[in-house]
């Protein structure tokens, strides 16, 4: 499937198979070959939706390249004695391995009867649906292919009927500089291939400030987050079972709190003790520091300072900003979610159908929050 780059690179793979009622093909699809297609392109869209997520990658360090390859959507009438060659050819049309192409020529087995003689029968029409992703790094360079395809079977001539599409994308990943944390200064999971730091910098053995700390300047101190860095995201995947234990409690930092970016409001930045704290440590310390911001699509950050009543500067921020190293879960999460998301529309387009509406999203972060989301894509 990915000979094409002409290297030998690690392949990822994600599948999620479903078996359920067609909700969409209950109200728009008279016939399997409708059912098919339209949960191949469904839910539809809302350009909104995919405009956030596309700022959310861009945030997160990733640059959404020009597509490599046109896109490609098919549907397949097949008659039960051909079944097992179609599904050689739709393989071989989508990359799938031999494992993959087993379970597609499976489906026919699956009880995915579509009755299409009986209006009444249209409620109970069932989909096989099965959407795999394919991802090789090469250097900087994500290189994702979406497959998926959906079968449901005419019982009134028993015939098959196959939706299936394809769509490849590349995705840009920031690199890290000599600006960014030193090595003796990350914490590395080896196993998940996730590089953890903190700003200002620290060593994760620190008990104390050090020479990055702006203790001594007298106003708002602001820092750059280096290049192929971003902020610990509560919401990104293994948030409490692996980074609150392993990063957070199991280190000092030279802190007292590191600061993550919550999961409910993506403005606000609740506070955990680190080891420093004893007992206490993993515990959450604040829901948010006010004291603390985040600007520019995540490239800098500030610890503000209060006055005192003589006039002077006094610092509340025990603090430190936990950073992750490019590319984070959440920003693949992002990617795989705007993939999906520009993958049915292509597909619907070449296939004539068209999608169900759906409604804008709810935007909790207002604007200011993602203002410069298109800084790296100039």
């Amino acid at each position: 499937g990915l000979k094409q780059f002409g290297i030998k690179m690690s392949i990822l793979r994600f599948t999620r198979l479903t078996l359920q009622p067609s909700v969409f093909a209950r109200r728009f699809a008279s016939s399997a070959a409708e059912n098919v297609k339209l949960r191949l392109v469904n839910p539809g869209v809302h350009e909104e939706e995919l405009v956030r997520k596309e700022e959310r990658v861009v945030r997160g360090g990733g640059r959404i390249q020009p597509l490599c390859q046109r896109p490609l959507a098919h549907h397949k009438r097949v008659r039960p004695d051909d079944w097992d060659s179609a599904c050689q050819d739709i393989a071989e049309e989508l990359g799938l391995t031999t494992e993959e192409t087993a379970n597609l020529a499976g489906a026919a087995s699956s009880g995915t009867i579509t009755n299409t003689s009986n209006p009444a029968g249209a409620e109970d029409q069932d989909v096989v649906q099965k959407s795999l992703f394919q991802e090789a790094r090469q250097h900087q360079v994500l290189s994702t292919r979406l497959a998926m395809y959906c079968v449901a079977r005419d019982a009134s001539s028993g015939e098959f009927h196959c939706a299936y599409g394809r769509y490849d994308a590349e995705l840009e990943l920031e690199a890290a500089d000599e600006t960014g944390p030193p090595h003796d200064y990350q914490v590395k999971l080896e196993h998940y291939d996730r590089t953890f730091a903190v700003l200002p910098k620290a060593a994760p053995d620190a008990l104390g400030a050090s020479d990055d700390d702006a203790y001594d300047v007298q106003d708002d101190a602001w820092f750059d987050i280096p290049a192929g860095w971003r902020p610990v995201e509560m919401g990104a995947k293994h948030f409490q079972l692996l980074v609150l234990p392993n990063i957070i409690a199991g280190n000092s930092w030279g802190t007292d709190w590191l600061l993550v970016r919550s999961d409910v409001d993506e403005r606000k930045f609740p506070a955990y003790q680190t080891q420093l704290l004893g007992p206490g440590r993993g515990k959450r310390g604040c829901s948010h520091a006010d004291w603390f911001e985040v600007r520019d699509s995540d490239r800098r950050c500030v610890f503000r300072a209060d006055e005192t009543p003589k006039g002077g500067v006094q610092y509340t921020w025990p603090a430190r900003l936990l950073m992750e190293r490019v590319p984070g879960p959440q920003l693949l999460d992002d990617w795989r979610a705007c993939l999906q998301m520009r993958a049915r529309a292509a597909w619907a387009a070449q296939l004539g159908v068209q999608q169900t509406k759906s409604e804008p999203p709810k935007d909790y972060t207002k604007t200011n929050y993602l203002l410069g989301a298109s800084y790296y894509n100039k």
